[in-house]
């Protein structure tokens, strides 16, 4: 699986898949940066494996697991799904993710 590589910004066409010219739908950038937790919005598309990986690489977690996806049913998602879609790019989801 090949993976972002950006500093703070990556794109991608399908996952896996990188190009240098970001098309204004398909982005990933980390939303919040919180001691604990954090929130991406990226491509619908990525596997979670890709997500961990951007977040890990993008905002150092310091846990030996790394940054874990809040799953459905969590009580800190009050409700919400998992994988919440972007309201600013139709391709993109926004993912909490805890240390």
């Amino acid at each position: 699986m090949q993976q972002p590589t950006s500093d703070k910004q990556v794109s991608v066409d399908k996952p896996g898949d990188i190009i240098t010219s970001p098309p204004a739908t398909c982005s990933a950038t980390v939303t919040r940066r919180g001691v604990l937790d954090m929130q991406v919005c990226v491509s619908a598309e990525w596997t979670d494996e890709q997500v961990k990986a951007f977040a890990d690489r993008e905002n150092l977690c310091g846990t030996s697991h790394g940054w874990q996806i809040r799953r459905e049913g969590d009580k800190a998602l009050a409700g919400a799904k998992e994988r919440v879609q972007c309201k600013t790019l139709s391709s993109n989801v926004h993912i909490m993710l805890d240390a």
